[in-house]
């Protein structure tokens, strides 16, 4: 099973491990306490050696069932945020997961609109197209700081997948963030961001859109300012 997958099941069931780990605890809790109760009552040497055996089994399990639960709330609260999300894509011979991106090399560039009586969509020089492929969330010159749940738009179709990744001002090496293969419109692009992994500063980031056939718009480029 992917760690994400795990991650995933881990959340989406953290309230019945929970239920479950507290209906353990619960029944060997009675057993702690009565095992304290024969102690205090054992008279004969062999007497207290059953009893602190049982004391000792019972805590000691109430011990590993209190360290798996703060296990599954570490994982989910802390840990699963900063995996980069990488479900199942239309195009899986592409490689989606790798760290850094420095070139894109598809076949071609996507024919938005064939028909000729269609208009040419207004492309910004940062390669954006409203309503097509966009961010709305941060904005170009946004300042932001701690976990961020970026928003945009990809609604073109035979999408095969997009990308979004960030890179420092001055620096052309990107590092995927998280990916996508669905349709999206002003909607959570998946996954989040947790800028207080990397430096403070300006940096640029960038969404990446391929269709099934490997063709592909210009990628939607920002700026960002990270705060400490």
């Amino acid at each position: 099973m992917m760690l994400n997958e795990l991650f995933k099941l881990l959340e989406q069931f953290e309230i019945f491990f929970y239920v479950f780990l507290g209906i353990i605890a619960f029944i060997y809790a009675q057993r702690l306490i009565a095992a304290i109760d024969e102690l205090k009552d054992a008279t004969f040497q062999l007497e207290r050696e059953a009893a602190m055996s049982r004391f000792r089994s019972a805590l000691g399990v109430i011990v590993l069932l209190l360290l798996f639960a703060g296990l599954i709330f570490i994982s989910i609260t802390f840990i699963s945020p900063n995996i980069p999300w990488d479900g199942l894509l239309a195009t899986p011979t592409i490689d989606l997961l790798a760290t850094t991106t420095p070139t894109i090399e598809p076949t071609e560039e996507v024919i938005l609109f064939p028909n000729e009586q269609t208009p040419t969509p207004n492309t910004s020089e940062t390669g954006c197209v409203p309503g097509i492929l966009e961010w709305t969330y941060p904005l170009e010159g946004d300042q932001i700081s701690g976990v961020v749940e970026p928003l945009g738009t990809v609604n073109f179709a035979n999408l095969g997948f997009y990308k979004y990744e960030y890179a420092p001002i001055d620096s052309e090496t990107w590092t995927s963030i998280s990916v996508g293969n669905v349709v999206i419109e002003n909607a959570p692009l998946g996954g989040v961001w947790n800028t207080e992994l990397v430096t403070p500063g300006e940096y640029k980031l960038r969404l990446v859109a391929i269709d099934s056939q490997n063709n592909y718009l210009p990628p939607c480029l920002i700026k960002v300012q990270i705060k400490p």
